[in-house]
């Protein structure tokens, strides 16, 4: 615990001072009078040097204390009882910034607290929460071959690897694979567009990239290749299916929001009738819009400048459940990706507010497919009520302030909704993590022991 020098026998106790990103976090006061009321301010930088913050007002029980993990404020950015509500509900100081929280480095968080009675500061502490363990290393690769960074954790290997594949935003989030490190498992951010040395769009990306990136791992000695594992998001988790359905190295499967099909390239968040991703040389086939899609394209083009102008939000799901109602079957079948060759267990992950697309009824898809022909492993299914997009891994991190929405009604730009509520992503993150650990120690442990 650090506290600072103030004129005030009112103590912020906060434990442990130091921790990993997704520990447990106790907050107190002591010191104060029965029945006072205090406000606790909490606030951080996120990786654009932008001020979030978050507050939460408590009263004092008959010794003079506030437990945050037993009490639930009076009024403040969070409701209820909640030990990590006032991380996850910092919001943006400056009105006319309206991007998301940004977190994409493996560097610690730091995080201050202030107690005020009557507009006064009474008491302060400064945290940090780390992602990378002490011990954990890590490898840099910038191409031109290849493009992310390995964490290994502590300790002799070789240790079970997961690969963590971003969505249409490209790049990687180094922070998610330092703290899967963190417990024990190498892990390798995998940046495949939209970064230097990388194709610039999600346009014809060829699966032997990845190929190359699966033999890169099996030379490293600490790496056990064997037990190797995909996790990715949207289209991340669209490109995790389908590489474990065309790879048989790949040993388990987390797909975040996850689609059942294979959808056209992006340029930028633009889609294009090109296809993302190619094998061998050829195009592999995805679910192009027709006629009629196309003209329902057109409308929701429409329907998005006019909710820019009433500033409205945008919400794509419609939109690719327009397109699935009129596709051809046949063009359907072709787009779907063969999870039934998955030489491995299965993690899907969906909230049933997901306002980018349908991740549910693509689970559901997926989770028939698999029915349907056998599949001999394990698909486990978390289906949070109420949640939107970003709730899984690489994404969604316990304690970060989580993904609804993209603008808002201050600014000019376009607002486009991500779906769920912060409370609701937030707990559905935390749930997810603990659960994700768990599947992939079961998954790889397996692995390891069947070898």
């Amino acid at each position: 615990m650090v506290t600072e020098d103030v004129p005030s026998p009112i103590r912020l106790v906060v434990e442990p001072q130091e921790s990993l990103a997704d520990a447990p976090l106790s907050i107190q006061l002591q010191g104060l009078e029965p029945g006072q009321q205090v406000t606790l301010h909490a606030s951080t930088l996120d990786g654009w040097r932008c001020s979030w913050a978050s507050w939460a007002t408590f009263v004092a029980d008959e010794e003079g204390t506030v437990d945050v993990n037993q009490q639930a404020p009076l009024a403040g950015s969070y409701e209820g009882v909640d030990a990590l509500g006032l991380l996850w509900s910092m919001t943006l100081q400056d009105p006319a910034e309206s991007h998301l929280f940004v977190k994409t480095t493996a560097t610690p968080l730091t995080i201050t607290l202030n107690a005020t009675c009557d507009d006064q500061v009474v008491a302060s502490a400064r945290i940090q929460r780390l992602f990378a363990a002490p011990g954990v290393q890590r490898i840099n690769l910038e191409g031109p071959d290849m493009v992310g960074t390995l964490f290994l954790p502590s300790g002799p290997g070789p240790h079970p690897c997961v690969i963590l594949l971003n969505g249409s935003d490209g790049g990687f989030h180094a922070h998610s694979a330092a703290l899967l490190a963190s417990h024990g498992f190498a892990a390798f951010a995998l940046a495949y567009f939209g970064v230097e040395n990388c194709p610039p769009h999600l346009l014809t990306i060829p699966l032997e990239y990845f190929e190359q990136a699966f033999s890169w791992l099996g030379n490293q000695p600490a790496i056990d290749s064997t037990r190797l594992a995909i996790c990715g998001l949207s289209r991340g988790a669209e490109l995790a299916l389908l590489l474990a359905s065309t790879f048989p190295a790949v040993k388990a499967v987390i797909a975040g929001s996850p689609s059942s099909l294979l959808w056209p390239g992006l340029k930028g968040y633009r889609s294009v009738n090109e296809p993302a991703w190619t094998y061998c040389g050829e195009a592999l086939p995805y679910l192009a819009a027709s006629s009629s899609g196309k003209f329902a394209a057109f409308l929701s083009v429409v329907s998005f400048l006019w909710g820019m102008l009433r500033r409205k939000p945008f919400r794509l799901t419609r939109i690719f459940l327009k397109q699935l109602q009129q596709a051809d079957p046949e063009a359907i079948a072709r787009a779907s990706i063969a999870v039934e060759r998955i030489a491995g267990p299965i993690l899907l992950v969906a909230g049933s507010d997901d306002q980018v697309w349908p991740s549910c009824q693509f689970a559901e898809r997926i989770r028939a497919r698999l029915e349907k022909h056998g599949f001999s492993h394990s698909c486990t299914y978390l289906r949070y009520e109420g949640a939107g997009h970003f709730i899984c891994c690489p994404y969604g991190v316990p304690s970060l302030p989580p993904w609804v929405s993209r603008g808002s009604a201050a600014d000019r730009g376009p607002i486009v909704a991500f779906g769920g509520t912060a409370l609701l992503n937030a707990h559905a993150s935390q749930d997810c993590w603990y659960k994700l650990l768990s599947f992939l120690q079961e998954a790889l442990e397996r692995e390891s022991q069947q070898a």
